[in-house]
């Protein structure tokens, strides 16, 4: 076989090796992605943590800030400081009735 035969099939080879590795690469990309999103909504919840701490500190009966507590720790899969704070809040406002997100929380 001549080489002039063979440039069609190592072209083809070549640009299937570049569009697997570009393909490759952009699932790298999307999976950094997916985990850079993850982080930064984990770094949010943990400013709101912050936030709702010293409301909380400044107002200690204010159960909407012990609920936003419980709901953050919970999504940060903090289940038993989700459950403090839901305790409290349910200790400050016992006829509160509890949203729906918060029923797993339950003791």
């Amino acid at each position: 076989m001549s080489t002039r035969a063979l440039l069609p099939v190592i072209t083809f080879l070549l640009l299937a090796i570049v569009g697997l590795g570009l393909y490759h690469l952009h699932q790298q990309q999307s999976v950094l992605g997916l985990a850079t999103q993850r982080a930064q909504h984990q770094l949010d919840a943990l400013n709101q943590i912050g936030y709702w701490e010293q409301v909380a500190s400044a107002s200690p009966t204010y159960r909407d800030a012990y609920v936003q507590l419980a709901l953050l720790n919970a999504q940060l899969d903090n289940p038993e400081l989700a459950r403090v704070y839901f305790q409290k809040a349910i200790q400050l406002d016992p006829n509160w009735i509890i949203p729906s997100p918060l029923l797993p929380l339950l003791p």
